[in-house]
């Protein structure tokens, strides 16, 4: 019964019953919640988490897709519900005069965040810079001692174009081009269609970073995520995709809070079967 959660039937009440009717209700029976903001991380944490987080794979985790930076509309519902819930989402820069033209992210350039997740609900950031500067430890919501939100977003990364070349640091704006620049290499030499191509001529006719990071912005505007996420996943040599720092944080952070739950749940019952025995 949602009118618990959500009271009068406005919008965000609508959004979140539709939505939850139209995928699946094992968000109510989870140990773990994350929230992914598109295709792409719907189809690839999945195997992140599979291949590199063992004690996270052996939970109960629901992954749930929310188009767009929308998680926050179903902030009631997690928070009525108390489950630790990983956010998955994006920096999505825009400048920060006339009407918010999407930016390739930059420090000290008095860009803002577009991401109503990232504004409305936790941290309640809006600039660029802020948003950047964030502790890990401050990307996390602590509701009680058992209940957690923590967002996870692109940070700056070292890119290394070439041995000619030194590393040079940059922001990604999207699950996508994130994974790229943590896998220069590896897109280096993929051949394909659509973004894996697209992906491969960037790097190929990229002499820095900065030209780079602006291929790879282009090349999203037309391609296909979720189709990227499939030429990713049928990869021969799969294991070699290094996990994007951002991605790995949250699911480290996560696959703790729920092991720490579970030894807690069981460290309970053995202290009850003692007494019930002891009373015996």
């Amino acid at each position: 019964n949602l009118s618990e959660v959500f009271g009068k039937e406005d919008e965000t009440a609508r959004f979140a019953s539709r939505y939850l009717r139209v995928t699946h209700a094992d968000l109510f029976f989870a140990d773990g919640v994350i929230l992914a903001e598109g295709a792409a991380e719907r189809i690839l944490v999945p195997h992140f988490i599979r291949s590199h987080f063992p004690g996270l794979h052996s939970c109960d985790v629901t992954l749930l897709e929310v188009g767009g930076s929308h998680a926050h509309r179903l902030a009631p519902l997690i928070e009525h519900l108390g489950v630790n819930t990983l956010i998955i989402t994006d920096l999505d820069a825009v400048e920060a005069e006339g009407h918010h033209k999407k930016a390739n992210p930059a420090k000290s350039s008095g860009q803002l965040t577009a991401n109503n997740v990232l504004k409305m609900w936790h941290p309640k950031e809006k600039t660029l810079d802020s948003l950047l500067e964030l502790e890990s430890a401050k990307k996390e919501k602590v509701y009680d001692p058992d209940f957690s939100v923590r967002v996870t977003y692109q940070t700056p990364v070292s890119v290394k174009l070439s041995s000619e070349v030194e590393p040079s640091d940059a922001i990604p704006r999207t699950f996508e081009d994130a994974l790229v620049l943590e896998n220069v290499d590896l897109f280096r030499e993929l051949n394909g269609t659509d973004l894996l191509g697209e992906f491969k001529r960037a790097i190929g006719g990229s002499t820095d970073v900065q030209t780079l990071c602006e291929a790879l912005c282009a090349a999203l505007d037309s391609g296909s995520k979720a189709g990227f996420a499939l030429d990713v996943l049928y990869l021969e040599d799969l294991q070699s995709v290094r996990v994007r720092t951002y991605i790995s944080e949250g699911l480290e952070w996560l696959q703790q809070k729920l092991l720490l739950r579970q030894q807690e749940v069981l460290t309970d019952a053995g202290k009850a079967q003692t007494v019930t025995a002891e009373g015996k």
